[in-house]
């Protein structure tokens, strides 16, 4: 394995959507707080009852690149989302109901 002082400070958060028999990776990479590099991937043809082994080496290759690799999975699901904001008043404008809602603050900018 070889050392790299750009993985040492290099985070990636990777979204992964799953629609039908599609899997697509969003990604973004940060390093000390900047953005400096966007992923994109898309799989086809995947299963939705198991992972598919394709999925699972794209994912294993990015955590050989990067230091911290953080995934989120969304479902073709209206439970789950991204929102242009970090603010809880804001999200009324979206028919949101924060009683029992998780939110996770990206950027200071959206959540």
């Amino acid at each position: 394995m070889s050392f790299s002082i750009k993985k040492l400070f290099s985070n990636l958060f990777l979204s992964a959507v799953i629609e039908g028999n599609e899997c697509v990776f969003y990604g973004q990479v940060f390093r000390n707080g900047k953005l400096i590099k966007t992923i994109n991937a898309k799989f086809t043809d995947i299963s939705i009852d198991s992972v598919d082994e394709k999925v699972l080496k794209y994912i294993e290759e990015q955590e050989k690149t990067y230091f911290g690799v953080y995934v989120s999975l969304f479902f073709n699901d209206d439970s789950q989302g991204a929102l242009p904001t970090a603010n809880f008043d804001e999200y009324k404008k979206f028919n949101i109901n924060t009683q029992n809602l998780t939110s996770l603050v990206m950027q200071d900018s959206w959540s």
